[in-house]
């Protein structure tokens, strides 16, 4: 019987007395084993276990290093090439990933990533699919309550919608928030007072603004779409409440999709620095809009 270089040195240490133990579970080793960098020897099983452990502990150090940019320009990526990517497209990727924001990552792992981003981005568009679906069954709604502001009956009557919720308001509240705000809104759906003196304090410095504008999956507090710009004045609880905290990274990534991208300001910010703050994002919006190309 023909026997390889791995079975001869094995029956070699039987011979000798030198029997592989598995440094995790004492199992002898037969033939196959795993080496730890330290050179001790694992069985199979326990070799396995060894690998998938490296290679979970390998998966969090990239997740929790891919932020910010870094995490947009991977989803980006993975957006754009939902089948399997060019080549050298791919090594770009990895090439940026670990030049720019010293993340390293092999072709495996990217397949790996790669399908948590595809399921996140399959997840949005059946959301959106059924919003749509959502908003063909309710059309009759969406006409009465959202394209007529007031609706007057044949007896003469006039009532009067809230654009966000669809409630009725009375013509006083109609008629002071369609010359304040553009649009009508309940006393529910007005804003913080923070959020109406920015408002306030964006439009006296010249800059065209929508006060609680729709980006077909949420309200937001204030955008200005010239500069493809939405600003949300949050609450202490959007800071400190990881549920809030998820549900906002969740509808800022939503946004950024359509190249919006959504500055947040606490209510504590804007009472201390309300012109400042102002004064500079006036300053920024005007920037954005000359260099924004459609």
């Amino acid at each position: 019987m023909y026997l390889n270089k791995k079975q001869i040195i094995f029956f070699k240490e039987i011979r000798m007395g030198n029997i592989f133990r598995c440094t995790r579970c004492n199992e002898i080793i037969w033939l196959t084993y795993y080496k730890l960098p330290d050179k001790t020897a694992l069985c199979w099983q326990c070799g396995d276990k060894e690998k998938e452990q490296e290679k979970q502990q390998k998966m969090k150090d990239i997740k929790q290093k891919l932020t910010g940019d870094a995490y947009h320009v991977f989803y980006k990526f993975v957006e754009k090439y939902r089948g399997t990517p060019p080549t050298e497209e791919l090594q770009k990727l990895i090439s940026l990933l670990e030049l720019k924001y010293l993340i390293h990552v092999d072709r495996d792992t990217y397949k790996e990533i790669e399908q948590i981003f595809k399921t996140k981005i399959e997840n949005q568009e059946r959301i959106q699919h059924l919003e749509e679906f959502e908003k063909d069954l309710l059309e009759t709604t969406e006409y009465v309550h959202k394209k007529v502001d007031a609706l007057t009956t044949k007896n003469g009557t006039t009532s009067y919608f809230c654009t966000i919720c669809n409630n009725i308001i009375d013509k006083k509240n109609f008629e002071y928030t369609k010359t304040h705000f553009g649009k009508p809104l309940c006393e529910q759906h007005q804003g913080t007072p923070y959020q109406r003196k920015l408002f306030e304090a964006l439009r006296q410095r010249g800059i065209g603004c929508e006060y609680e504008a729709y980006d077909g999956f949420k309200h937001v507090d204030i955008a200005i779409p010239k500069a493809r710009l939405y600003i949300e004045i949050d609450g202490k609880h959007h800071l400190t409440d990881p549920t809030q905290l998820d549900k906002d990274l969740w509808r800022d990534e939503y946004s950024s999709k359509d190249g919006y991208r959504t500055i947040h300001y606490s209510n504590e910010q804007l009472a201390e620095n309300l012109p400042a703050i102002a004064d500079a994002l006036a300053e920024v919006i005007k920037n954005r809009e000359n260099n924004i190309i459609y």
